[in-house]
């Protein structure tokens, strides 16, 4: 079974730089879990990154695909949903 992201915590960091927007698609207590999504972007062919907050037990791992050109957004939007991530959304 496909590990579910957990609800993400308030504040969260910034995106990494790039051209283009960039996705989020889950928020993980497990850094492991997180590296299932990173995996699920990469077999879809997209990038991701794997942005940490906090330290220790209170660490999160927010996951987020991109930089992806303004363009493709609303279909990259649709694959991440077909894939599970339904939640995905854009972050600036």
């Amino acid at each position: 079974p496909l590990a579910q992201p957990e609800p993400a915590p308030p504040p969260v960091a910034a995106a990494p730089a790039g051209d283009g927007l960039f996705i989020q698609v889950g928020t993980f207590k497990s850094e492991e879990n997180a590296g299932v999504a990173l995996t699920m972007l990469a077999d879809q062919g997209l990038e991701g990154n794997v942005v940490k907050t906090g330290q220790g037990s209170s660490a999160w791992h927010r996951v987020v695909a991109g930089p992806v050109p303004q363009q493709d957004v609303t279909e990259t939007l649709a694959r991440l949903g077909g894939i599970g991530f339904k939640d995905a959304f854009v972050v600036r």
